[in-house]
């Protein structure tokens, strides 16, 4: 049986204190989004975090952003996610999710 599709797509995406990101917002595209930068700017650790966040990956202390005033507690990943095409979620969505 196909699961039903409710017309869902990820606007956005915040990282916080993992890795190498310290506080990062990325906006994304409807259809196509890039992640470009040098060497070590956190492409990845921000791939990592959204595996983590739909529990692809199992996050370790050593995910913990470190930086001068030491290693963080937590880390944040915050998910935007809004109707695809229309202006509210589908009535299945909100019984959800509330």
């Amino acid at each position: 049986m196909k699961a039903p599709r409710f017309g869902l797509r990820l606007a956005a995406v915040r990282v916080q204190d993992f890795k190498t990101l310290r506080d990062v917002l990325v906006p994304l595209n409807n259809t196509t989004t890039a992640l470009v930068g040098e060497n070590n700017s956190g492409k990845i650790s921000f791939l990592e975090a959204l595996d983590d966040a739909f529990g692809k990956r199992v996050a370790r202390v050593q995910d913990l952003y470190s930086g001068a005033g030491g290693r963080a507690t937590t880390f944040h990943v915050d998910l935007r996610i809004e109707p695809a095409d229309e202006t509210e979620f589908h009535e299945k969505v909100v019984d959800i999710v509330g």
